[in-house]
């Protein structure tokens, strides 16, 4: 994992009686970036019966909620996304607290297990995401006197690292762009990973800057907070992960709901679909049926009569622009049912 550690803001220290965190690693085969990220375990329990997130403070959410971000990102005419390039690592922490971040660690079996302690803010800590969200928030406030717009961008604009944005002209997001780019750089937080659905929006990135992309059917897709966009047709596409044949492995409540929440949709564009599997949990909730028992066999063949369908729904294509840039051609069409099974 070394290459996985910032060296830069971690150092070696005497081995002390300070607070050590657990750490392991978590694999993401589908990032274009980190695959191998290093997770710390901030929850263990030390010999007072306490870890160190019992006595952390989390802090409040200061960022904008997820899905009211996504839905602005479906109202401009030019869009770009992009984030912070290692965003937790660009965070330094307070000296007198990084004792409370030591780890042992050595980078090969023939060397002697060190002990260090990490400056930066770590993964795994419960206030982690607060500290992180509120230095960048900081970078917003240091711009409210000198420009208002890019303020109200760094603060409105992003999910924790993910910065979602747009405007009416290409002219207009370039130069906002650039901007927030500017400003954000100048504190530590270098953007990568710039993904436009109009590539002269992304004039002057370098190329190893830019969002690789991965390929689902016959589109080119980039992630954006949990949503496969591909610009170059500006819509949104689903991906539907393989699963195992349901004849091999034995169905039972506990893997019915765990498939069930696989479906991830924060738009709720899968409703439709996902609906009919909540019905399915909903019905076994009727069943005298514990949580590791196997469901009854009706249960299991509509559970794979829709488990064989899901792969069409990477057939689907969704707009990502969902209000039109013209206000007198937006109609809004409202249905409501309280049908027992939607």
């Amino acid at each position: 994992m070394k290459e996985y550690l910032d060296l830069d803001h971690m150092e070696v220290v005497d081995e002390k009686d300070e607070h050590y965190i657990p750490h392991s690693c978590v694999v993401k085969p589908e990032s274009t970036t980190t695959k191998l990220r290093v997770v710390f375990d901030a929850s263990a329990k030390t010999t007072s019966g306490k870890s160190l997130n019992d006595v952390q403070a989390v802090g409040p959410v200061i960022q904008r909620d997820q899905f009211d971000l996504s839905l602005e990102f479906r109202g401009e005419d030019h869009v770009l996304s992009a984030d912070i390039a290692k965003m937790y690592r660009q965070i330094l922490v307070h000296d007198d607290d990084t004792w409370m971040q030591c780890i042992r660690y050595r980078f090969n079996k023939g060397e002697k297990i060190k002990t260090y302690r990490l400056k930066t803010v770590t993964y795994g800590e419960g206030a982690s995401s607060f500290l992180a969200c509120r230095a960048l928030f900081q970078v917003g406030e240091e711009q409210k006197e000198t420009n208002a717009e890019i303020c109200n961008i760094i603060q409105k604009s992003f999910y924790v690292d993910n910065l979602l944005m747009g405007a009416e002209t290409i002219e207009k997001l370039v130069d906002i762009r650039r901007k927030t780019e500017a400003a954000l750089k100048q504190r530590g937080f270098p953007l990568r990973k710039w993904a436009s659905n109009n590539k002269d929006v992304l004039s002057g990135i370098p190329k190893e800057d830019l969002e690789s992309t991965v390929r689902i059917g016959e589109r080119e897709t980039v992630k954006t907070l949990g949503l496969n966009w591909a610009p170059e047709n500006d819509t949104f596409i689903f991906k539907v992960e393989e699963t195992h044949d349901a004849r091999a492995v034995s169905m039972t409540k506990s893997r019915l709901a765990s498939e069930v929440l696989r479906l991830y949709d924060p738009l709720g564009l899968m409703q439709p679909v996902i609906v009919a599997a909540k019905i399915l949990l909903q019905q076994l909730w009727k069943l005298p049926v514990h949580w590791d028992d196997e469901i009854p066999t009706a249960v299991t063949m509509q559970c794979n009569a829709i488990k064989k369908e899901l792969p069409r729904l990477q057939e689907i294509e969704f707009p990502r622009q969902a209000i039109p840039s013209k206000p007198h051609l937006l109609a809004l069409h409202v249905f409501s049912d309280a049908s027992t099974k939607a």
